[in-house]
């Protein structure tokens, strides 16, 4: 059930992104840096593995770049397609991430 809340999930932000406001997404996905808008800014957790980094390292780029920035995106479909997960929760956030940032990209063409 969690999955499929998920993947709606990814597939109505892709749908409705630009009527979203980023006040209004803050929550996680997966570890500590995966979800939009996730940790709030006050926290700095650690990242958990290399999917949760490679979260991490995308939350920086959309920072320097604005929210949404498509070669933010570009970015961490390129760092999570080289990541061999370490756990079946890893592997699984690696693949609803992949299939959410094609989803996102599918609509637009």
């Amino acid at each position: 059930m969690k999955i499929i809340f998920l993947l709606l999930l990814f597939f109505n932000l892709s749908c409705a992104k630009k009527d979203l406001k980023k006040e209004n997404l803050s929550f996680p996905i997966y570890g500590n840096y995966c979800g939009p808008l996730y940790p709030p800014n006050s926290m700095k957790p650690l990242a958990l593995d290399e999917v949760d980094n490679a979260c991490k390292n995308h939350d920086r780029c959309y920072e320097l770049n604005g929210y949404f920035n498509q070669n933010c995106d570009m970015q961490l479909e390129m760092d999570l397609i080289a990541i061999e997960p370490q756990s079946l929760d890893e592997d699984l956030a690696k693949k609803l991430i992949l299939f959410y940032l094609n989803s996102l990209y599918e609509i637009k063409k």
